[in-house]
């Protein structure tokens, strides 16, 4: 069975939120299921059916919330195995090491766009992109966004004021520039130890990233193999792929995804995935195979 792992977000089961449908779970869990693979989607606390309060809830209540949906798996013996195989997106690739870490019924983590950068430094390199996106667009569009900076401030400008504010906040949610922000999320995952987390991951571990991810640098895979003390682990970066999953064969900007997120996902990473998680049931199955046949003495 394979447990699907939600990155950043209001999200529901299909990463999909009011402004975004990404429909990134539900397409890689449909190409699985036609080849015979279970999984598992669920919304996040407070977003689509469940329950809850999102903007209350801080990184580590998400790993918490994974943490049950796996034992929720193994009750219900899905497939007849003990066995998951967690699939994370962007900030979920930080909680299926974790996952791995804690319960050895995850047998393989496999992670689409992981990032290996403090968050700060990644939100900074994101504004920074926003800001270098929008010097460059053009027409009457271009031209109000740019007004609306020069009243409100550049996103360099005020990246540094949100970061300030959530680190002098000890509340879990605050109130920043007229919108209710999950500040406890933020501030955990700023004192999260990237290291740590990637470090103590031993299952094997297949790593996707897009070549014009713009949101996570696709250069931290190699950070992050160096961390890793695990042979078992395969890397694959993919050319013209963003961080939607998609393949964009122009300069990479935040102003394509309207468009990306109504193509497909690509299909050589849907294949990736299935083939990796084939291929680590084959390897349980022999290793099982093999301890049943071992001789007692």
């Amino acid at each position: 069975m394979v447990l699907f792992v939600h990155g950043s977000g209001p999200l529901d089961r299909d990463e999909n939120t009011r402004r975004g449908q990404l429909n990134v779970f539900n397409q890689i869990a449909h190409y699985l299921a036609e080849r015979g693979i279970g999984s598992l989607r669920y919304d996040k606390r407070g977003c689509g059916k469940s329950s809850g309060d999102y903007l209350a809830a801080g990184h580590l209540d998400f790993v918490s919330d994974a943490q049950v949906a796996i034992a929720f798996l193994l009750k219900e013996d899905f497939g007849g195995k003990a066995e998951v195989h967690v699939l994370g997106h962007s900030e979920g690739c930080l909680i299926a090491p974790q996952l791995a870490t804690m319960d050895s019924n995850v047998v393989s983590v496999t992670l689409l766009c992981p990032f290996a950068k403090p968050l700060k430094q990644v939100l900074q390199a994101q504004a920074m992109k926003v800001q270098e996106d929008v010097s460059h667009l053009g027409g009457f569009k271009g031209g109000l966004i740019r007004l609306m900076m020069k009243i409100q401030g550049d996103p360099m400008s005020s990246h540094r004021k949100l970061v300030q504010t959530l680190e002098s906040s000890t509340k879990p949610c605050i109130r920043y520039r007229f919108k209710t922000l999950n500040a406890k999320w933020f501030r955990e995952l700023f004192a999260l130890n990237m290291k740590e987390v990637y470090a103590n991951c031993v299952c094997p571990a297949l790593f996707v990233v897009g070549q014009k991810d713009i949101q996570c640098d696709p250069e931290d895979v190699y950070q992050i193999q160096t961390w890793l003390d695990n042979e078992s682990t395969e890397v694959h970066v993919m050319a013209d792929m963003t961080h939607l999953l998609r393949r964009d064969d122009q300069e990479p900007s935040f102003f394509h995804y309207p468009g990306l997120m109504k193509e497909p996902l690509d299909g050589e990473l849907l294949q990736l995935v299935h083939q990796w998680i084939v291929g680590i049931g084959r390897e349980s199955s022999i290793t099982s195979l093999q301890d049943q046949e071992r001789p007692d003495y």
